[in-house]
């Protein structure tokens, strides 16, 4: 039996040192795209007031709650229900124009919708201290 446990103890061992550790631009990426996925099921949703809540600070020191929430409904809502969405890119930056300095993707989707085929949404997810990857951009054409 001990020779059994010290057999288990050393195979945990090989697979913990043996498998890859994840760089950190890659787990960055992982939670940005997690937060960008999290916040576009949002709207998705109608969940307009709850989007702009959860925005970074960023998003919400430009663009008023209720200005967001009715210029999001004008342009969501008459697209439909989403049927689609896949990833196109997902690129890193700390400069973006008329941005302050900081940690940054522009990750873009094409999304299909009831009412309109090959939607493309460019969403700008930036890295807050406090609350971690939070939605400063969303664009959709």
């Amino acid at each position: 039996m001990k020779q059994i446990s010290f057999l288990c103890l050393l195979l945990s061992l090989f697979i913990i040192t043996c498998t890859p550790r994840m760089p950190e631009r890659d787990r960055q990426e992982e939670a940005a795209l997690d937060a960008t996925l999290k916040w576009l099921v949002l709207l998705d949703t109608g969940k307009w007031d709850r989007s702009w809540i959860e925005a970074a600070q960023s998003f919400q020191d430009v663009v008023d709650r209720g200005e967001w929430t009715e210029t999001i409904e004008l342009i969501r809502a008459p697209l439909g229900d989403l049927l689609s969405r896949k990833i196109l890119t997902i690129q890193y930056t700390d400069n973006l124009p008329d941005a302050q300095e900081g940690k940054y993707f522009i990750i873009q989707f094409e999304s299909s919708f009831a009412n309109k085929d090959n939607a493309i949404e460019t969403l700008l997810p930036s890295l807050e201290e406090d609350k971690g990857w939070r939605i400063s951009g969303y664009y959709i054409r």
